[in-house]
């Protein structure tokens, strides 16, 4: 009995796991078609890396490689495409000349602002169903299953 119910847990765990990641990714895919249709030439991870230059003082890659996690190659392809894009500065920092100090342009601040509001807006459209109470759920079930799993070997 118990190896039956314990089992019967997991497959329900395995199958909520599953259904958040599709969640994940039908999201991202929403998101993403909204700013080809509104003429935003982001995805919804370079939207990401441009929050992060946005909202850390003194930005580096190694910053938005550790508050993302995304690999080292990702975050450099994307800070490469948001450079030539102009939505972004790259400067030497004055304590390590191999460090570049992130910052946006008035272009890249503005192109935030908007490609975020469409992001809310499709957030919103997730949520919806939800109550005030199932949302907090959500939230603090999200966080402690995010902390717990910043223990994670890889």
């Amino acid at each position: 009995y118990c190896v039956q119910e314990a089992l019967y847990n997991m497959n329900g765990l395995t199958r909520g796991i599953d259904q958040i990641n599709w969640l994940h990714h039908k999201f991202k895919t929403e998101v993403n078609c909204a700013l080809v249709e509104h003429n935003i030439p982001l995805t919804l991870s370079k939207l990401r890396v441009l929050d992060v230059i946005a909202h850390t003082p003194h930005c580096r890659a190694k910053e938005i490689i550790e508050i993302l996690g995304f690999s080292p190659r990702t975050v450099t392809e994307a800070l490469d495409y948001l450079d030539i894009k102009g939505f972004i500065l790259r400067k030497k920092s004055k304590e390590n000349r191999k460090d570049k100090i992130l910052s946006l342009t008035q272009r890249g601040d503005s192109i935030l602002s908007i490609a975020i509001e469409i992001r809310m807006a499709k957030l919103h459209e997730l949520i919806e169903p939800l109550t005030e109470e199932q949302l907090m759920q959500l939230i603090h079930l999200s966080d402690v299953l995010y902390n717990a799993s910043r223990s994670f070997n890889s």
